[in-house]
């Protein structure tokens, strides 16, 4: 259908119509794929497409255009009352359903998402797409079963579409078969090679499944494509001192806490990997750098009161408990080291006092006189 000024707006989605008409033979306007999403989310079509909304408000074809920009955008503030004021008008609109479930699922309320995904489904919505949000929200229900059956419905009408196959290997996680979810996550990674966060990830099942050669590998493509990402470190930390490897590890997580000292997580683990060292001062000073940046960070608190412990340094080790809990008077692990250390202390200050108080005499043997 033409509309008066829209040559410039069709031409700027006219190939994209196309993709998304292809995706389903049941609607001209089945949620677009990834790279759909992204054209969609360009501020140039954006634009155009307000504009136009702003001159032929009724028009369907433009709104749901729009709620498409909103769901690539991540479904800002003004979702709601636009995807609301769509429906109102076409309320069997199978493309309307499929965003809602989106929109709903997407925000966490999985009854709403269900409703809505049970009207689409009536209604025409039969995409590979929406039978993924539909195994997503059965996942979600703990509704397993039914949600590889739908999942499965997905990989038939597309067997290419390497996101299905992520995400059965993710109900398969949801259910703790993790040889299974690996399967399928490895095929879905093919979709995903440039992701550092799928990849962390996969990274992390392979390390939970103690396959730390192939989580190693995951994490470090992982890092290649988000080389500061705190998270990533961490992970390729984790993953090394789980191979006793701590020197790589302490020289991984060394080089960001100099750049920037207020990488809390990255200190924490520094300074447990110093006192697997038995590096007891080093881990002190990467604490007392944490706390410099926050002096209320309880974790590195208990850390710096376990280390003194450790190091024999008891006065201090209570102060640090104290400090703890003057800050959460009912920290449990706190309350318990606090007592055992006080006792610790108290014995050997007993103990002193009565190596002190043993009277010292001195011994020796009278000479017998000559006669």
């Amino acid at each position: 259908m033409e509309y008066p000024n829209f040559r410039l707006l069709n031409t700027l989605i006219f190939s994209m119509l196309i993709m998304i008409s292809c995706e389903s033979r049941f609607s001209m306007y089945a949620i677009p794929n990834s790279q759909d999403e992204i054209a969609l989310s360009d501020a140039v079509v954006v634009s155009y497409i307000e504009e136009n909304l702003k001159d032929h408000p009724e028009n369907l074809d433009l709104a749901i255009l729009k709620i498409k920009s909103l769901k690539a955008e991540k479904w800002p503030d003004d979702s709601f009352s636009f995807l609301k004021k769509a429906l109102s008008k076409d309320s069997l609109n199978s493309s309307l359903l499929e965003l809602a479930v989106d929109f709903y699922l997407y925000k966490g309320n999985i009854d709403t998402a269900f409703y809505y995904s049970m009207l689409a489904e009536k209604y025409g919505a039969h995409s590979a797409k929406f039978y993924r949000l539909k195994s997503e929200i059965y996942n979600r229900k703990e509704e397993y079963a039914r949600a590889i059956d739908y999942i499965n419905k997905a990989i038939l009408i597309n067997r290419s579409d390497f996101e299905s196959y992520y995400t059965k290997g993710e109900i398969y996680l949801s259910f703790g078969d993790t040889t299974s979810a690996l399967k399928f996550m490895k095929i879905g990674l093919q979709q995903y090679k440039n992701n550092h966060k799928i990849l962390y990830e996969v990274s992390d099942i392979y390390e939970r499944t103690r396959q730390y050669e192939e989580a190693e590998k995951l994490i470090d493509e992982a890092i290649s494509f988000a080389p500061n990402n705190e998270m990533l470190k961490i992970k390729k930390a984790e993953i090394l001192i789980d191979q006793n490897k701590n020197e790589e590890a302490k020289a991984l997580l060394n080089t960001s806490f100099k750049k920037d000292s207020t990488h809390i997580n990255v200190g924490m683990l520094l300074a447990n990997i110093h006192i697997n060292l038995l590096a007891y001062d080093s881990a002190i000073l990467v604490a007392d750098r944490i706390l410099a940046f926050d002096s209320l960070h309880l974790d590195a608190l208990l850390l710096r009161a376990r280390t003194y412990d450790q190091k024999g340094y008891l006065t201090s080790a209570i102060k640090n408990y104290e400090q703890v809990l003057s800050i959460d008077s009912l920290h449990q692990d706190a309350l318990v080291e606090w007592e055992k250390v006080k006792r610790k202390r108290a014995y050997l200050q007993k103990l002193k006092e009565e190596q002190e108080a043993i009277p010292t005499f001195d011994f020796f043997i009278q000479k017998k006189e000559k006669i």
